[in-house]
């Protein structure tokens, strides 16, 4: 059973999905990752949605309580040495979830652009992160009037980082869940296909 704290991310084509015990975002960003626009980039080119240059990610609790389609979800990192592993529906290719070990399995990210989605992400973006990834050849000038950050190398990046609002999106989260995590439910589904794609290179 669902209430209405829960939220549906769903595939482009309805045969898969998971949903959470709380839809609720806890965190927004526009991401300039070359990783993050690679993975999106792969699974346009196998079907799924057009990507924009610097997408829009959101952070969920990570407490997955109901999972539709099993048979169509499996797991992907961009290559061996890949922290990050995505959850995508194998018919239409829609990115479904990210998991990242930073993320100590309290939180997930998604991109609502590329998949379907009863969540709420009524919250403003906190900034643009990761921009060192990106160049006017990727794509048009950021746009909003809001922080950016380019790769947290350097101390002083990650102080002004922590002085966002919402800042302990992670360390901020209830560790009690109805149902299990994303990173549970990735270690069900088995080891994750490796894409073995060149760090960096743009797809299309």
């Amino acid at each position: 059973m669902t209430d209405d704290r829960s939220g549906r991310i769903s595939c482009g084509c309805g045969k898969s999905s998971v949903t959470v015990a709380d839809g609720r975002a806890v965190q927004h960003f526009l991401c300039g990752c070359e990783d993050c626009r690679q993975a999106l980039q792969w699974c346009h080119i196998q079907g799924g949605r057009k990507p924009d240059p610097i997408p829009d990610l959101y952070y969920l609790r990570s407490d997955i309580i109901e999972v539709e389609g099993r048979e169509f979800l499996e797991a992907f990192k961009l290559r061996s040495d890949g922290k990050s592993t995505r959850l995508y529906c194998t018919n239409c290719f829609s990115l479904i979830a990210v998991d990242h070990p930073f993320y100590r399995s309290s939180v997930f990210l998604f991109f609502p652009e590329h998949c379907e989605s009863s969540c709420d992400i009524s919250l403003d973006p906190a900034a643009y992160i990761m921009m060192g990834d990106y160049s006017k050849e990727i794509g048009p000038k950021p746009a909003l009037d809001i922080p950016m950050f380019f790769n947290f190398n350097f101390k002083q990046e990650r102080d002004r980082f922590a002085l966002l609002k919402g800042f302990d999106f992670i360390d901020n989260v209830d560790c009690k869940h109805e149902g299990k995590t994303l990173t549970e439910f990735l270690k069900e589904l088995g080891m994750p296909k490796n894409l073995d794609l060149p760090k960096g290179k743009n797809l299309i």
